[in-house]
């Protein structure tokens, strides 16, 4: 392991800050003609929960769907009302974080230090640190890439399916904190955004490394691609499955080609973004209030879609904050005022619903007309019946 200088940890405290409030806003407006909100009628597949859960759900359109609470993380096909398994978390949790693609799923506490990564088939692995997780990403293919502090630096790995650390990128600079970081679909590239806070002026960086050691060997660090954003805070990386690469922050929505190692297109950002999700052919971004000193014609509380290429395919003006927003199955919901909204994978509209219950999620399992409907006391197995 490297070592570093000592670095105060004032400045350490200032990077976890950074990376845990950076927060884009985003809205929707999809043209379709008004909707009669649809009806799901309840099965017989019904789970209690307590309000101190914080449970979360997610499917990836298969023949099941998670269930995560603070204790741990569950198993569930749609016709049982009894995990198929279950895996408890070692030290509870207080504020799981997650994220999901494809039939996997890692959590993390916030600031925790156990990692964790869980398919279809159950717990793959546990990971503890010595020092708090930041941020960490999982792919549709069961990579994972994890940031964290590391003695007086930070390091952010890639992992493979199995765990096994493949690459690791360290940063001993001062005031350049990782923020945001993704392995590419076939686990050969790692992503890296950076926050330089040393200028007059904040900056970030994207970086992608080869995971390959011979690679790495050819190119310095294996780094084979960088390209800097002035007066920019990249929130978010993201590759899509044909190895391009997303990225979000607070002046631009853009697509960097690893082929070619090009910045492909890149979308100028005008209002704040509350909500963003990446679906199988598609990009959704939720739309807030403008940012003060631009211009911009998007109405406030809008939601729009694009396409891999940046064309837009759907927009839909609701005129109110965008509560949620979740890729699910292929799918993906919007929530807003105690509505749900429905899209497929292609950012087309499918349906709409109003709840008679609290519920805080509503997600696609095996089909779009059967949902996983969640609250704060318990989850039920809705199916569509108008």
């Amino acid at each position: 392991m490297a070592n570093y200088p000592k670095k105060d940890n004032k400045i350490g405290n200032i990077a976890a800050i950074i990376i845990l409030i950076i927060a884009i806003v985003i809205y929707v407006r999809i043209d379709t003609p008004a909707q009669r909100s649809t009806v799901f009628k309840k099965t017989d597949v019904v789970f209690e929960l307590q309000p101190d859960d914080r449970a979360s759900a997610y499917s990836y359109g298969g023949k099941g769907f998670f269930i995560g609470t603070r204790g741990g993380m569950n198993f569930y096909n749609d016709n049982s009302n009894s995990p198929l398994w279950t895996a408890a978390y070692t030290p509870v949790m207080r504020t799981p974080v997650t994220d999901a693609r494809g039939t996997y799923i890692g959590v993390c506490d916030a600031l925790g230090s156990v990692f964790y990564m869980f398919s279809a088939d159950g717990q793959m692995y546990a990971l503890t640190y010595d020092n708090p997780v930041l941020s960490f990403s999982v792919n549709s293919s069961g990579y994972a890439a994890v940031i964290s502090r590391d003695q007086n630096g930070y390091k952010v790995q890639a992992l493979n399916p199995q765990g096994k650390e493949i690459n690791c990128y360290y940063n001993q600079k001062p005031n350049v904190f990782p923020v945001s970081a993704d392995v590419s679909a076939n686990g050969s590239i790692l992503s890296v955004a950076l926050t330089d806070i040393n200028e007059k002026h904040l900056s970030s960086k994207i970086i992608l490394i080869y995971n390959n050691q011979e690679q790495r060997q050819e190119n310095h660090d294996g780094i084979f691609f960088q390209i800097k954003k002035d007066d920019q805070l990249i929130a978010k990386l993201r590759f899509l499955d044909n190895n391009s690469l997303l990225f979000l922050s607070d002046a631009e929505m853009g697509c960097i080609r690893s082929d070619t190692s090009k910045e492909y297109w890149a979308l100028p950002i005008s209002n704040e973004i509350s909500k963003f999700a990446v679906a199988d052919k598609c990009i959704v971004l939720g739309y807030g209030a403008a940012i003060p000193g631009r211009e911009s014609d998007i109405p406030f509380g809008t939601l729009k879609i694009y396409n891999f290429d940046m064309a837009e395919v759907g927009s839909r003006e609701f005129g109110t904050d965008i509560i949620y927003l979740k890729q699910s199955g292929g799918a993906f919901t919007a929530g807003i005022l105690g509505r749900y909204i429905m899209f497929g994978g292609d950012g087309k509209f499918l349906w709409e619903y109003t709840p008679t219950d609290d519920a805080k999620e509503i997600v696609p399992l095996e089909n779009t007309n059967t949902v996983l409907s969640v609250s704060n006391i318990g989850a039920a197995v809705l199916k569509r019946s108008r």
